[in-house]
């Protein structure tokens, strides 16, 4: 009955999650889209931050937000990271990359 209930609920999660942010966060689509020759050239030629940077999580999420072009409203760190890590996601499942 418990497997049939947890099979039964599994079955009902073929829509993807939708999640409401507090503030506008740019679609993951557009986040996607290659960037200006100019800025990959400059991204190429920086060392971008590293596990070796001496900051506190928050502010290394901060500066990879920064970059990817997510923007962090309020200090409200959590719903950027979500959208970095499912852009991250997405890029992982998507059959060019």
């Amino acid at each position: 009955a418990w497997i049939e209930s947890v099979n039964a609920l599994h079955a009902n999660d073929e829509d993807e999650a939708v999640v409401e942010y507090s503030h506008d966060m740019p679609d993951l689509e557009t986040l996607m889209k290659p960037f200006e020759p100019e800025v990959e050239e400059a991204l190429r030629a920086m060392k971008l931050p590293d596990e070796n940077l001496d900051v506190t999580p928050e502010h290394l999420a901060k500066l990879m937000c920064g970059i990817l072009d997510i923007p962090v409203y309020d200090d409200n760190i959590l719903e950027s990271v979500h959208v970095m890590f499912s852009l991250y996601l997405e890029f992982k499942n998507h059959p060019k990359f």
